[in-house]
């Protein structure tokens, strides 16, 4: 059965912060290869809660692809940039192929949320058409 063309596309994910800790600790390619210089600046920057932020950019990354309906294998984690506006909020930046393929399916708006607990980060991205 075909999939119609949706207007809104939705994607989550949830991680434990344990596990990108681990990564981030034993390996500086890891941190390097999943994260913008702008996104670990960010990161480090924030003290106590630096791997919790970590998980929920990576969550957010995630996210995104499966609201894209696509993985990895077409494009680099550095083509999604999780930012931040001036309150705070967070919202993504694509370059890339990343950003062709949002725009050449008719994207225009990408909705992001993270949330994180002691254990878990999390979340969700809403891809808005025309």
């Amino acid at each position: 059965m075909l999939m119609p063309d949706n207007p809104i596309e939705i994607g989550t994910d949830i991680i434990e912060i344990y596990r990108v800790k681990d990564a981030v600790e034993k390996s500086r390619r890891f941190k390097e290869r999943v994260y913008t210089s702008s996104e670990i600046q960010y990161c480090e920057g924030r003290d106590k809660n630096a791997y919790a932020s970590y998980a929920g950019i990576y969550a957010a990354k995630e996210a995104f692809c499966k609201a894209l309906r696509i993985g990895f294998r077409n494009g680099s984690w550095q083509d999604i940039n999780v930012m931040r506006t001036t309150d705070g909020a967070p919202y993504i930046e694509l370059s890339g192929v990343f950003r062709e393929i949002f725009e050449s399916r008719g994207f225009i708006h990408c909705s992001l949320s993270i949330s994180h607990s002691k254990e878990y980060a999390t979340a969700q991205v809403l891809l808005v058409k025309q």
